[in-house]
């Protein structure tokens, strides 16, 4: 009998446990002007950030988030220099106090993400400095 009820509790708290599991996996990342970044991402200076991924997986992330919004978000093509690579996310709604990302790839490998504020929220943010 007790091989049996431990054969049960087995049963039922794997797949729960399992469940569980993505919600640690897919922590959330600071957030900017109402933008969600990153999981990982740490605050440089301003609403600069470096990214808590590599270049791909960093689009990977902004990609899958925004996945079904065409109307919502505009993608510039990637473009590449010898010194940086980078894209552009527009936000073409009236929501949200951002206006746009730079997602970028220095020389060296690092990865940053530049969240641009609408005009609206950076006349809000000075005033209160006021």
């Amino acid at each position: 009998m007790n091989r049996v009820l431990s054969r049960l509790c087995l049963m039922v708290a794997v797949p729960f446990a399992l469940t569980a599991l993505p919600s640690f996996a897919q922590s959330r990342g600071p957030e900017e002007f109402g933008l969600d970044l990153v999981p990982g991402s740490r605050k440089l200076e301003g609403s600069r950030y470096a990214s808590g991924r590599d270049y791909d997986g960093t689009l990977k992330y902004f990609r899958e988030k925004y996945r079904g919004q065409k109307s919502a978000i505009r993608w510039s093509r990637e473009v590449t220099l010898p010194t940086v690579k980078y894209v552009h996310i527009e936000n073409t709604t009236d929501s949200g106090a951002w206006q746009g990302v730079n997602i970028y790839q220095l020389k060296s490998g690092e990865v940053r993400i530049f969240v641009l504020p609408r005009a609206t929220a950076m006349t809000s943010t000075t005033s209160k400095k006021s």
